[in-house]
């Protein structure tokens, strides 16, 4: 089976050329901070993604609310498998992390229903206006200053 090397932003995302439902590897070579929202990304995809995290302990915390979403996601120690899934729904959540909010903003565009994403500040962080950019790329987003009562 050929496979096919991208580079994205400090990973290697490994592609099997060709597979209709083939397993794809994502192989963190510095930590990813891109892998997050690559996650995400893939929670739809056809087949399985391995990803494997050798440097944060807790890169994984967005995975327990990208399952809210029904996201197919499996986590033993420093690797997780996604399991792609044919729809996400969406759900409240809320980010713990930076990349992770990024990540459950990515599987709110791709999930059917609203999604409502709290722990905003840990975005702002590093997506001065993350709303804006997705906005300007089509997305139908709203930010609203609102208190969102979590339980």
């Amino acid at each position: 089976m050929k496979k096919r090397l991208i580079p994205l932003l400090g990973a290697l995302l490994i592609l099997t050329a060709g597979c209709g439902g083939g397993a794809r590897d994502a192989v963190s070579t510095d930590g990813s901070t891109s892998m997050a929202v690559v996650m995400a990304a893939l929670c739809k995809a056809e087949g399985a993604t391995v990803f494997a995290e050798n440097i944060f302990d807790s890169r994984y915390r967005h995975v327990d609310e990208l399952a809210r979403m029904g996201a197919d996601i499996r986590v033993e120690g420093k690797v997780a498998v996604v399991y792609g899934v044919d729809r996400l729904f969406g759900a409240r959540v809320r980010a713990t992390d930076l990349r992770g909010g990024a990540a459950l903003a990515v599987a709110g565009l791709a999930a059917e229903g609203e999604t409502v994403l709290s722990g905003l500040e840990h975005v702002f962080r590093g997506y001065s206006d993350l709303s804006g950019d997705l906005r300007a790329l089509g997305a139908k987003i709203e930010q609203t200053e609102e208190i969102v009562n979590e339980s």
